[in-house]
């Protein structure tokens, strides 16, 4: 079985970090089960990057790490290894110090992003899972969007029982992302995550009957 992707919308010129090939935006929200459509989408063989593993391996760097170290030294354990689970919490309730961290970051982020990209052996498209796609503008860089969606009640409970977090802690980050409503009104295409597995299942397989031509 071949996959061939859906048309493409843009030109090299106009896609993020000028790849060749079409992108599908693949974004959420923290707790919609975006993670488990992606694993799902890779188990089946497409080829897929995550922003979030990209952004990891910026952190491992002695340079991050020393910077981390600089703007907020409480977040350093055993001299060289940060603990974002505090990192996190300060971070979205001091905009200023989320700014410097982020800023850091995504300048950082293409390099990256090209080395994984090759490493993939020239796909002929690429699905990029990407948290903050509509937040950081980054949608008219890409062939196409989809949202895996979950209401924001559920996103808030699931992710206070998946982490042992605090009510307010996952209430802060939400408010600094566009609501998962207005991001599935904006989409191509929604994968509704409310429900159990069988029904996300039966969400990504229209998905990709929607989105791909099968040939054998």
């Amino acid at each position: 079985m071949k996959l061939n992707p859906i048309k493409e919308k843009l030109t090299p010129q106009q896609r993020l970090y000028q790849i060749e090939v079409p992108i599908i935006g693949l974004t959420g929200g923290i707790g919609t089960g975006k993670s488990t459509v992606a694993k799902m989408l890779l188990d089946h063989g497409h080829p897929i990057l995550c922003a979030d593993e990209l952004v990891k391996e910026v952190y491992l760097h002695p340079n991050t790490i020393e910077f981390i170290h600089q703007i907020c030294p409480d977040v350093i354990i055993q001299k060289d290894k940060i603990n974002f689970s505090k990192l996190r919490k300060l971070a979205f309730s001091a905009p200023n110090l989320l700014s410097q961290i982020e800023e850091f970051i995504y300048q950082r982020l293409p390099l990256t992003f090209e080395k994984k990209y090759q490493e993939l052996n020239q796909p002929s498209y690429l699905i990029y899972d990407v948290p903050l796609l509509f937040e950081k503008k980054l949608t008219d860089k890409v062939d196409q969007t989809i949202v895996v969606y979950c209401p924001r009640e559920m996103q808030v409970e699931r992710v206070v029982k998946r982490d042992d977090s605090d009510k307010q802690t996952i209430e802060n980050i939400l408010e600094k992302q566009i609501s998962i409503d207005k991001k599935k009104d904006l989409s191509d295409w929604v994968i509704d995550n409310s429900q159990d597995f069988e029904h996300i299942k039966s969400e990504v397989a229209q998905f990709e009957k929607e989105f791909f031509i099968t040939k054998t």
